[in-house]
């Protein structure tokens, strides 16, 4: 069994790691769709057309590419994860930079998967940037779930659980900002907005 720490440690994972990323990451998609009126059309006809029931089959989650575009740019512009911390094992030489073995190294996604060496356009809602698997960059230029053997473990499982939320409401619902604070990043252990985002809800 367990040790009483051992399962605090767990129960803390499954909150923070488990579902508060993924809460916040609905959030900003539907933030993202607000703002962006023919992404949301596109991605409501994508589900209208593939979805044929009120809850999609798991098969059914596999033919939607566009889905798949949204919810990759809107980790790439707001990962969860926004610093991955780790710590280096042997002494290490990156570029000019000499690393010491037992350093505590900081990998920031959310600089990385903005930066405009790498990406076009990279402050923008431009989900079919994902559509041409030709032209992507590096693939550890896109960490939102870190990479690597300590990459996250429930990354596939995210996923489905975003797909299924995303196709079951917005067959029903449209979501529009309301009066809102501005968007001013709050980057805790997870990023949030400094403010509340409230939507007004209308059937689609």
């Amino acid at each position: 069994p367990m040790s009483d720490n051992q399962l605090l440690d767990e129960i803390r994972t499954l909150i923070i790691a488990g579902h508060e990323t993924t809460a916040l990451t609905l959030t900003w998609t539907w933030y993202l769709l607000s703002q962006s009126p023919e992404h949301f059309d596109k991605l409501l006809n994508e589900v209208n057309q593939k979805i044929q029931g009120p809850e999609p089959k798991f098969s059914e989650l596999e033919q939607l590419p566009f889905m798949d575009q949204v919810i990759d740019e809107t980790l790439r512009l707001y990962p969860p994860a926004w610093l991955v911390p780790r710590k280096s094992l042997n002494d290490d030489l990156v570029g000019n930079y000499l690393i010491p073995a037992g350093s505590d190294i900081f990998i920031s996604p959310y600089f990385l998967q903005r930066d405009p060496n790498v990406w076009e356009r990279p402050d923008d809602f431009w989900p079919e940037r994902f559509a041409n698997e030709d032209h992507q960059p590096h693939k550890l230029s896109y960490i939102p779930f870190s990479a690597g053997p300590r990459k996250c473990i429930g990354d596939h499982f995210s996923l489905i659980e975003m797909k299924i939320h995303l196709c079951m409401l917005i067959k029903k619902f449209k979501l529009m900002p309301t009066k809102n604070g501005p968007i001013e990043l709050e980057p805790q252990v997870n990023l949030r907005n400094k403010y509340p985002i409230y939507m007004n809800v209308y059937s689609s």
